[in-house]
């Protein structure tokens, strides 16, 4: 194998270098938590916008109560070396950047939910509760972002513009999204159809992506003879069966 085309490694503590969607212009992310068996990380994601990597001293003074944007996220960044892993000795401390609750809410509504991963890792399944929505506005969205929606996510919390998400109008059903990324077109359009077999009333997108094809998947949150985690375990399989990637998911809320 072409040592550049190898799975790039990382760990819990690491930096991350991901660029923004302004041409030539990065953040800097740390890795807090990694999912059991990989795949999904939580990061805190650091401003402003930098043309070159901060110095380990710079990183060694970011506090995690300084982040401008909390969420998670699939790792096919780090492993197509979109996001680079920064070189850093510092010490972690696992107590100091913790996991924090996450949220959903809709913002018709005037209650939200908190959702405790109490497992202390993300794609675990958390404990959830009943709380106003003023509490849930100020917890991070719970989502697994793909890893170009969390560039978006982290470009728009910087201030930079950044063309609109797409949100359905009001009174259409909300819907979900899923990513995930294949390395030829012929295995992606295959892929694409069993997606629609085992998910129904769902729709696909299918688009290259760097040096990757991507398929986006949607459906309906309401109404949906399939729950949620049935759903991403059948896109997981469909994506073990092909050498594929499942990157996360994204929800309205």
């Amino acid at each position: 194998m072409d040592p550049a085309n190898k799975r790039q490694s990382y760990r819990e503590g690491d930096w991350l270098w991901i660029p923004l969607r302004r041409p030539g212009f990065h953040a800097v992310g740390r890795i807090a938590r990694v999912a059991p068996g990989g795949d999904t990380i939580m990061i805190y994601g650091f401003g402003p916008p930098r043309s070159e990597p901060p110095s380990s001293e710079e990183l060694d003074r970011l506090e995690p109560a300084s982040a401008d944007l909390v969420g998670m996220s699939g790792d096919m960044g780090i492993q197509t070396r979109d996001w680079q892993v920064l070189s850093h000795r510092g010490r972690f401390d696992r107590e100091r950047w913790p996991m924090p609750p996450f949220a959903q809410w809709d913002e018709s509504g005037s209650r939200g939910l908190r959702l405790d991963y109490v497992k202390d890792a993300p794609n675990t399944k958390p404990v959830a509760s009943v709380v106003s929505i003023e509490e849930a506005r100020r917890l991070p969205r719970n989502r697994v972002s793909g890893y170009k929606a969390f560039e978006v996510h982290l470009s728009r919390a910087l201030g930079l513009p950044v063309k609109s998400e797409h949100r359905p109008p009001d009174g259409r059903p909300m819907m979900a999204e899923h990513f995930t990324y294949f390395t030829s077109q012929g295995v992606t359009k295959s892929a694409a159809n069993q997606m629609l077999k085992a998910v129904p009333g769902a729709s696909v997108e299918v688009r290259r992506s760097g040096d990757k094809w991507l398929v986006v998947l949607s459906h309906q949150l309401m109404h949906q003879s399939l729950d949620f985690d049935t759903i991403v375990d059948r896109l997981k399989r469909i994506c073990a069966q092909r050498s594929g990637e499942y990157d996360g998911w994204e929800r309205d809320t």
